[in-house]
């Protein structure tokens, strides 16, 4: 069983643009990454291998090595994204893995239970896909047991608010059984900011550790400037 955290490189100007100016390219470029380590967290906290599917761009400039090991990485493949989430699962399988789903890395409250759960639904001998909402209607997770036919994702509008409900009703039409996991916040906006240091300083101890470090050296600066 594989779980596969599908990721652009936190790196200055090329991540998290959407939240400058309000905060900094550099600021955006750390929140991702401690975003991204936290994720990691919760994955190692479940059985299944981890992977990360990373934007090829990155390879010259940032290591996510530090994760998982240089056997654990490999590159997004295709012109649009939903060519890239295709090629993320059919790479993953080149690797022996028949069973899988891809994580996003910016819903860093994503459960340990939630993960366990897409686990539990791909681990079937029936065709089941599984889905993680986040709030804006579009999808933090994505798992499936069969990689034979993807056609229910070709040509999805993913950066529209129809995605969610696009994705669930081809699911439901491709003869795969649909398990739909709890709603998670994913970080774009500003607001997203406001909620995810008032969540941070709410969670247990072990939680968002990183997320918790970056608010401690950069929350000053960032909300006394608002």
């Amino acid at each position: 069983m594989a779980q596969v955290l599908f990721t652009r490189a936190p790196l200055p100007g090329k991540t998290k643009r959407r939240l400058t100016p309000f905060l900094t390219s550099q600021q955006a470029s750390d929140l991702h990454k401690a975003m991204i380590s936290d994720t990691v967290s919760v994955m190692k906290r479940v059985e299944a291998d981890i992977f990360i599917c990373h934007e090829p761009s990155c390879d010259d400039n940032f290591s996510f090595e530090e994760w998982v090991g240089k056997q654990r990485t490999y590159p997004q493949r295709g012109r649009v994204l939903h060519q890239k989430v295709i090629n993320g699962f059919m790479d993953v399988s080149k690797r022996g893995y028949q069973k899988a789903f891809l994580i996003v890395s910016d819903s860093p409250l994503i459960q340990e239970d939630y993960l366990q759960q897409a686990l539990d639904a791909v681990n079937n001998d029936e065709p089941v896909a599984v889905i993680g909402p986040s709030h804006d209607r579009g999808a933090y997770l994505l798992g499936v047991n069969r990689f034979e036919d993807f056609g229910f994702l070709k040509d999805i509008p993913w950066s529209e608010s129809t995605v969610l409900d696009i994705l669930i009703s081809r699911i439901s039409a491709s003869g795969f059984s649909l398990i739909t996991l709890p709603a998670v916040r994913d970080i774009d906006e500003k607001e997203d900011v406001y909620w995810l240091l008032r969540e941070s300083a709410r969670v247990a101890g072990h939680e968002l550790q990183q997320v918790k470090k970056f608010f401690r050296a950069e929350g000053k600066s960032i909300f006394n400037g608002t």
